[in-house]
């Protein structure tokens, strides 16, 4: 969480946003404040999570869009986590003396356990699903349209991280070069394969549970290209190679890879185009999560394990390099 929301936040709107929806926050477990604050509290004395976001990151309009499209694709028998409500409301809006807002959701607990990338379910059948769950919320998304009237999910070049001039006004000659071949190269692939989109379905966000998957947290959902996401998980688990030291992150990712579009295409077609596309969006999450994380930190003291994560990402950048390069037109 950047420095400007931490100074807004504190224990307070914690328990003011869990009594809005009737939980109980006493004993509340944190479990993340990257873009947002995630908590896990009970309700009824089951697990549910609570999220709080500030209206710097998302306006409210955005994240009644974000609730909309979850319960879409539960109707079209995705497992997502849904939102709870209360008194009607699905949202309690906390205003600040800045003249800012938090926005307070409650959501479902998703069955199963988070996953481990090498981990003893990191096998096939896993790959598999993960490949068909994204390929059927692709087919949802082909058929999604917003109720009249109400507000769109961001389109992918509405990404306030895409502006990295904003976080680092000093930003390198390179970075900017690269950032502009990138967009160029987006702005001219076709919208054939081009929907609404999860946009950040990592291991993070889904649980496993006998062999299903349960997707949640889709803050990140926007109007994006399929062949995204379809590279994001391929990504972090080149980039979770890279951080442990694989000597072989070449081998592994194929064969994870591999397995997840042969799920993929139980539901749809995985394109010649889909794939040529892929390095594209390795290199711009590569660009994104450096906008990220110069935007979490601010002028900050980094500390040294972050500053090797940029520093590797910001060379990758300059170099016009992805985090993993695999024969992507054999598949």
């Amino acid at each position: 969480m950047e420095p400007s929301v931490r100074k807004q936040f504190n224990e307070e709107i914690i328990k003011e946003a869990a009594h809005f929806f009737g939980a109980d926050a006493q004993i509340a477990k944190k479990l993340g404040e990257a873009e947002n604050y995630v908590y896990e509290v009970k309700l009824d004395g089951a697990p549910a999570i609570l999220r709080i976001t500030h209206s710097s990151h998302r306006s409210l309009d955005q994240l009644l869009a974000e609730l909309e499209w979850i319960e879409f694709l539960h109707r079209k028998g995705i497992r997502v986590s849904r939102p709870f409500n209360s008194n009607g409301a699905n949202v309690h809006v906390i205003p600040l003396e800045t003249g800012t807002e938090f926005y307070c959701c409650l959501f479902e607990k998703a069955m199963g356990d988070r996953i481990t990338a090498d981990g003893p379910q990191w096998t096939e059948p896993l790959f598999i699903e993960w490949g068909r769950t994204i390929g059927k919320m692709h087919n949802a998304s082909i058929e999604y349209e917003p109720a009249p009237g109400k507000t769109r999910r961001p389109h992918w070049n509405e990404e306030e991280l895409l502006d990295i001039e904003r976080y680092k006004p000093d930003v390198s000659d390179e970075i900017l070069q690269q950032k502009n071949i990138l967009l160029r190269k987006l702005n001219g692939l076709t919208k054939n394969n081009f929907g609404l989109i999860h946009s950040d379905l990592h291991t993070g966000n889904f649980h496993y549970h006998r062999e299903e998957l349960y997707l949640f947290d889709f803050d990140d959902s926007s109007y994006h290209w399929f062949a995204s996401d379809v590279a994001i998980p391929l990504y972090y688990y080149a980039w979770t190679l890279e951080k442990n030291g694989e000597p072989n992150p070449v081998e592994k990712c194929t064969l994870f890879f591999s397995g997840f579009l042969k799920g993929y295409e139980q539901e749809r077609s995985f394109t010649e185009e889909m794939a040529n596309s892929i390095s594209i969006f390795l290199k711009l999450r590569d660009f994104v999560l450096y906008t990220f994380l110069l935007k979490k930190f601010g002028a900050e003291e980094i500390e040294e394990t972050y500053r090797n994560l940029m520093s590797a990402i910001k060379q990758r950048i300059e170099e016009d390099r992805e985090i993993i390069s695999i024969e992507w037109n054999v598949y």
